[in-house]
Parts: C-alpha cells; structure tokens; sequence
C-alpha cells in the first residue's frame, strides 16, 4: 500500500478497510482484498474503453493471482466482461523461454509459438451482477477511492 499508480497519480494515498465491523473477519478481508484487486482493474477497463472509442469483449488473464476463482469472478462483475483464464498460468514464462529459444537459435522465429503443441483450455468467467449493482459497486469504490487519496502527507 505505496500509493496510487495510474490514473490517481498519488503517492500519499492509503490503504483503507472501510464498513468493517467487530463482526468483520479474515475471510472478509481476504475477499475485499480480491475485490479491490478487481475494482482497480475496472477502473483501468474503463479508461481502456474511452482511449479505445469502443468496449472490450472479454479480459484475458494469467499469473499467480489468476489462479483465485473468487478474483476472477469479482473482474467478470466489476468489468461487467467475460474473463477468461488460460489453463497455463505461466504464459509469460512460457513467452520468455520462447524468446530465449530464438536467441539461442533453437528456434528459427516468432511463428514457433503457433507450433507449441495442445493450447491449453481456458477458464470462464461471466458477469453476474445486474448493471445497476455493478454501477452501484463502481459508485462505492469511487467513493473509497476518493477518501485514499492524499491520506498522507508530511505536515
């Protein structure tokens, strides 16, 4: 919890855990955590989807974090898109081992990924939220994202 990247900018900003309860346990704030997690990638999707004049169709996903359901499924309803997980977690590894083939020869070019044999079968997760919650979860996180901001500065 170092700040804000893009598009807040803001290096002061917090983490915070907001509406907790005496009730509240670390089940609650694992799931926030996935939640947050998510909410900021919407909020990227969402700045996608202006730079790009048109929607996206689906999210693709690898990566450790990938491999959390209840992660994929908070993107499918905060991005209100299909998210899709490759079997493959690794693809970067897997990109990287390619690239240092075709450094070292083994392979004679780029077009050798497509001969990679048996892509692997894809997770998918569909929205579930109506779009009115989903803009009311939207709204929500604005608003805790909101109050992060310049949570701390030097006197």
């Amino acid at each position: 919890f170092t700040g804000w990247g893009t598009p807040h900018w803001d290096p002061h900003a917090r983490g915070l855990l907001i509406g907790i309860t005496r009730d509240t346990g670390g089940g609650a704030i694992a799931r926030a955590t996935l939640e947050s997690i998510a909410l900021a990638v919407a909020t990227l999707v969402e700045l996608a989807t202006e730079a790009l004049g048109a929607p996206l169709k689906e999210l693709a996903t690898d990566g450790g974090a990938a491999a959390a359901d209840g992660l994929l499924q908070a993107q499918a309803d905060s991005c209100g898109l299909e998210v899709r997980r490759r079997a493959d977690l690794e693809s970067t590894s897997r990109g990287v081992a390619l690239l240092a083939a075709l450094d070292a020869g083994l392979v004679p070019g780029l077009e050798a990924w497509a001969t990679i044999p048996g892509e692997p079968a894809a997770s998918r997760f569909q929205p579930s939220l109506s779009e009115d919650d989903r803009q009311r979860w939207l709204k929500r996180w604005r608003e805790a994202v909101r109050r992060s901001l310049a949570w701390y500065a030097q006197p």
